[in-house]
């Protein structure tokens, strides 16, 4: 029945699934269409009415439709979580911490840079450890703590993308209510660390594990056998410190204990035993050979100095090098030759070790067999021993020596050989008794070490051919002023100095910078023409020293330079003075044989000795006359307190003048050369206190005061006889003689 309002349609008969369509059945009556008439008719005739859809189908569609609103969250779920990872490709992602540091988004390098710092930091923080009660700082490094910042770096970056597709998006959608933190990737020295674990135990733990071992009870030598007691869980404490060094910040560790039972077999203690009473059994001697320190010995050729000097210059003049030796007939000496000194007698060392002293000294330890148990192995402890060498050490410890010269009192140079030093080590010691203590005798020998070889050879110094004496030159001066201390000091640091054959010598270069910490002290010099005090003042005394014995040994001199003012205690023409790095003083050795350089001293002079083969070289020197005089300029000082006719004089000054100075070298040939100088000397300004008044309007001091007009006296002379000048007042006084003066003649010059 149709309701109101509906047309009823008959519903069709259901479709037969699997039936064939067939098309619809024409009467007989019917014309084909090929021969239907009129095709109009046929189109107007009415359509049939359209099929309404089936129930079945109805309800599919709706499922559908309900299925697809219902799936839509998961989808917008799926590209959310899509999009979410294309934007997170080659970074961390969203969450991922490290320490506490928040890794997300970031790329491998800035990912890395935050993993170098965390591990810088914990490679510089201690942690603090702790076994029953007592504290122990643990540095990182200690144990070898590192952070593998790669292998951290790839953990932060699998975080979350491991496990298959609903881990991944389950890691994406928890991120949402928490962070996930990386555990960092690291790695520590169990055996380090172990090793820490045992000085702790041994410190801490009063009742720990024992493995057994050898000591001395009473002197002699006992078994402490193994036994079970408490101590560090090596495995447990190891993961622990690892995590802990990880942290940031790094709380206090306790370490975890457990019940450990001893590891050892009581027959293998037994067995050292057996070996300790056999090393043990008596006392052992271990001797040595020692070589006596080295004697002076004489240079073939040696000679000492002419003490005739030579006109013209102070001291002992060189000398000249004595004729060949003939060479000796070989054959038997006769009862009259000079026998040959007797060596001095190689001295016997020994160590005495007694069995109780053994005893004490003996050691034990465990080692591991290949392809057997354990054992317990034997040695005597090298600081055990340290106390029995100690008496011997100075005849045992012997530095190397290097050849040197020596010069005695009758100016004659010898040598002093070189020797190769030698030591004993304890541990050496030690080995060298083990074996001893296996043999029936029980003796063997000290060992001892060998030092490193001479740099300087008795055979290199005889090659130097220092043997003669060549010059030597002394100046004076006052006793017991801080300069003296400075030339004491320089002559130190040049005594025994040897320049090889063709080498040069700068006293700067030599010497150094003067300073306190190198022994000098304050004293006057001249700096910039002016007297001020100077560490290291004075030793240009000690330079006009050095020159003159260089200059009459007839050596080259390189670099010199005299005084810009004159000292009466130096040679007029014949000085050098010294500053650092410049005036120096270098000289030549332009013989074929060594240089070796002596110096002495008193308190009130100094002396300079050379000592070598110049090959018979003489040397004259010469001066010439005082020339080119300078008078020096005069300051005029102001004084109040003075009357106006009246003056005081402050500092005398001095003239300058120039003088020319040569030396002659006659050579062994017969030739000669002239080196020829010339010296000025500055003239050092002279001051005098006068009366303001007498300052001359233009110069320092002048006031403008006029000097009071005294009334004229017929006793007394007129303005024409006043003193005009200040050298009128103080009249100069010349060089001395102004003509050729000795070479060393030290006369005051003002």
């Amino acid at each position: 029945m149709a309701t109101m309002g509906e047309t009823e349609i008959p519903e069709s008969e259901p479709e037969r699934e699997g039936a064939p369509s067939e098309p619809p059945a024409t009467s007989p009556s019917e014309p084909a269409p090929a021969d239907v008439a009129d095709a109009g008719a046929e189109r107007s005739r009415p359509s049939a009415p359209p099929r309404r859809p089936s129930a079945r189908r109805r309800r599919r569609a709706r499922a559908l439709k309900a299925g697809l609103f219902a799936l839509a969250p998961l989808f917008a779920l799926l590209l959310a979580f899509g999009v979410d990872r294309a934007l997170k490709t080659g970074c961390v992602l969203r969450g991922v911490t490290l320490a506490g540091r928040d890794l997300s988004g970031l790329d491998r390098v800035a990912a890395r840079a935050l993993v170098n710092e965390l591990a810088a930091g914990l490679a510089a923080a201690p942690l603090e450890v702790r076994v029953r009660g007592k504290s122990y700082t643990l540095a990182p490094g200690e144990v070898g703590f590192a952070l593998d910042v790669e292998a951290t770096l790839d953990r932060a970056f699998a975080a979350g993308r491991q496990g298959g597709p609903l881990a991944e998006i389950g890691f994406w959608l928890g991120r949402f209510a928490s962070r996930v933190e990386v555990t960092p990737s690291a790695a520590l020295d169990r055996d380090r660390l172990e090793a820490l674990e045992t000085r702790w135990e041994a410190d801490a733990i009063p009742d720990p594990p024992f493995d057994g071992a050898i000591v001395a009870r009473d002197g002699a030598v006992a078994a402490d056998y193994p036994r079970a007691g408490k101590g560090l869980d090596r495995g447990a404490g190891a993961d622990a410190v690892l995590a802990a060094l990880m942290q940031e910040p790094r709380a206090p560790l306790e370490l975890p204990e457990a019940v450990r039972d001893a590891t050892r077999d009581r027959g293998a203690v037994d067995d050292a035993l057996g070996r300790a009473r056999k090393l043990t059994a008596g006392a052992i001697v271990l001797a040595a050979e020692i070589p006596p320190p080295p004697a002076t010995v004489e240079q073939p050729g040696a000679v000492g100095p002419d003490k005739s000097p030579p006109a013209g210059r102070k001291g002992p003049a060189p000398r000249k090098p004595p004729p060949k030796p003939k060479p000796k007939k070989k054959g038997p000496k006769t009862p009259d030759a000079e026998a040959a000194p007797a060596a001095p007698p190689i001295e016997r060392v020994e160590l005495t070790v007694s069995a109780r002293e053994l005893a004490e000294t003996l050691r034990s330890r465990w080692v591991r067999g290949e392809g057997e148990a354990d054992r317990l192995e034997l040695a005597f402890a090298p600081e055990g021993l340290e106390k029995l060498l100690a008496p011997l050490r100075q005849k045992l410890d012997r530095p190397t020596v290097d050849a040197r010269f020596v010069v005695g009192d009758d100016e004659i140079v010898r040598i002093v050989p070189s020797q190769g030093g030698f030591s004993v080590d304890a541990a050496k010691v030690a080995t060298a008794l083990y074996a001893a203590a296996e043999r029936p005798e029980r003796r063997g020998a000290l060992p001892l070490d060998p030092g490193p070889a001479p740099a300087f050879t008795t055979e290199q110094a005889l090659a130097l051919g220092i043997t003669h004496f060549v010059s030597e030159f002394t100046t004076h001066h006052p006793c017991c002023q801080p300069r003296v201390k400075n030339i004491h000091r320089i002559a130190d640091l040049l005594d025994g100095t040897v320049v090889k054959p063709g080498a040069t010598l700068s006293l700067n270069e030599l010497v150094g910078r003067r300073t306190e910490a190198h022994g000098f002290v304050p004293a006057p010099s001249i700096e910039e023409g002016e007297m001020v005090d100077t560490i290291g003042g004075g030793i240009s005394q000690f330079a006009t020293t050095f020159f003159n014995a260089a200059f009459y040994g007839g050596y080259d001199i390189v670099e010199r330079t005299p005084h810009s003012y004159y000292f009466n205690r130096y040679p007029m023409g014949h000085e050098a003075t010294l500053s650092y790095p410049k005036p120096d003083l270098v000289i030549h050795n332009d013989t074929e044989a060594g240089l070796l350089i002596k110096t002495a001293y008193t308190a009130t002079g100094i002396t300079v000795k050379f000592f070598g083969n110049n090959g018979g070289r003489r040397v004259q020197a010469e001066r010439s006359a005082i020339l080119e005089v300078v008078k020096p300029p005069v300051k005029l000082v102001p004084n109040p307190r003075l009357e106006p006719d009246d003056h005081k004089l402050e500092e005398r000054g001095a003239v300058g003048w120039s003088v020319w100075v040569s030396r002659v070298l006659t050579l062994p040939d017969g030739t000669s050369k002239k080196e020829k100088r010339k010296v000025v000397y500055k003239p050092k300004t002279r001051r005098v206190q006068v009366h303001p008044c007498k300052i001359p309007e233009g110069e320092e001091g002048y006031t403008g005061e006029r000097c009071p007009e005294k009334e004229p006296d017929e006793h007394e002379p007129g303005d024409k006889d006043a003193p005009k000048s200040a050298e009128e007042l103080i009249p100069f006084e010349l060089p001395p003689g102004g003509g050729e003066t000795a070479p060393g003649e030290e006369r005051p010059v003002e």
